[in-house]
């Protein structure tokens, strides 16, 4: 059979009723058993540029993309299969374009003024949350429709001001985490926004958030601060933690717990390591790695990657660009992480992403 652009698919056996098909190849091998192996197919492509003939022949069309001259022999279930996988592919193909498909035109909406937009983040239920550095919340649906809006810091007795500088929720527990610019982690009740606790005292500004869930009642809440350090709290018991704290005395219209005596609890492992030489500019945990990964404008320290292991000192030894770092630039002191990475960069970092596959 010709497709009159230099493809030849013709079956040595022939069914009866007429032309091959991939249903009645399937059939011809469940009747026939080993006799339908012996059905070969010659196929001869031969490197052509146009292929008119492909839109009559769809199960040849699967090899056009070959572009040199092969002839071979096929069994019926080998070829059967081929379409098969290929058809697959396909098909898993078109469900990924549909799943990074952008909506074009963009929706737009416009904001009224206001401190400038931190982070917008999602939870289960495809609501969107932005936060703004002077404590505004957003809720939108995906439709960027305004479900509600609230103003988190109220005034302060000791009339210091307070400021957001990020957000991260944790959905298991229906809680909202938001650092402040006041040594301060805040948590919220997720539906409602109204004020949980919050704990207070923290060793520096907590500037990047980070929650991972790690079973029924443990997670970990990480944030990297302004003195270049990752800070991760293993928390336990998570529920009978949060009913404590609720009951601490109030501050500011919150109930208070300084990080000294958060760490007393046996429910709470608190671990802070000096990981690089400038403020942190971001942090990821990886859960799929058991890593944290962490970033700053610190070129030395660009970029840090460590597990959640106990950390031990080390020095560093590096080159970059084949000269070696002075010695004054290789050692800091610092608490990299047990089997940590420190990776130079010919500059610093200002944000990073995971990209799972």
């Amino acid at each position: 059979m010709s497709t009159g652009a230099g493809l030849v698919a013709a079956p040595v056996k022939r069914s009866p009723s007429g032309p091959w098909s991939l249903a009645s190849g399937r059939a011809d091998l469940l009747q026939n058993g080993t006799q339908a192996h012996d059905t070969a197919w010659s196929l001869l492509l031969s490197p052509c540029p146009e292929l008119q003939g492909a839109q009559a022949y769809p199960q040849a069309s699967l090899v056009y993309g070959h572009r040199v001259v092969w002839v071979g022999s096929l069994s019926a279930d080998g070829f059967c299969t081929y379409l098969q996988l290929e058809y697959l592919e396909q098909a898993r193909a078109l469900a990924r374009q549909k799943e990074v498909s952008f909506l074009l035109p963009a929706v737009l909406q416009k904001l009224s003024y206001g401190g400038p937009v931190l982070r917008i983040l999602s939870v289960p239920d495809d609501t969107l949350i932005m936060i703004r550095e002077d404590g505004a919340i957003y809720f939108w649906s995906p439709q960027l429709k305004l479900k509600r809006k609230k103003q988190i810091f109220g005034k302060s007795r000791s009339g210091k001001p307070r400021w957001a500088t990020d957000v991260i929720s944790m959905p298991q527990f229906n809680k909202l985490i938001v650092g402040t610019g006041r040594c301060e982690l805040q948590l919220y009740e997720l539906s409602n926004l109204e004020p949980y606790c919050q704990i207070s005292s923290l060793e520096a500004t907590p500037l990047k958030l980070d929650y991972s869930f790690l079973d029924s009642d443990k997670c970990l809440i990480l944030y990297g601060d302004d003195q270049g350090c990752v800070n991760i709290l293993f928390l336990a018991s998570v529920g009978e933690l949060l009913r404590i704290w609720k009951k601490m005395p109030k501050v500011d219209n919150m109930p208070n717990i300084t990080i000294q005596n958060v760490i007393t609890s046996p429910h709470v492992n608190y671990i802070r390591w000096k990981v690089h030489g400038d403020w942190v500019t971001q942090l990821n945990y990886c859960d799929s790695l058991k890593a944290v990964i962490s970033s700053s404008n610190h070129e030395p320290t660009a970029l840090v990657i460590g597990t959640t292991d106990a950390p031990i000192m080390i020095a560093v030894v590096l080159s970059l660009g084949g000269e070696s770092l002075e010695a004054s630039h290789l050692f800091f002191s610092v608490l990299l992480w047990a089997s940590g990475t420190l990776l130079v960069t010919p500059d610093a970092i200002q944000t990073l992403g995971l990209l799972r596959s």
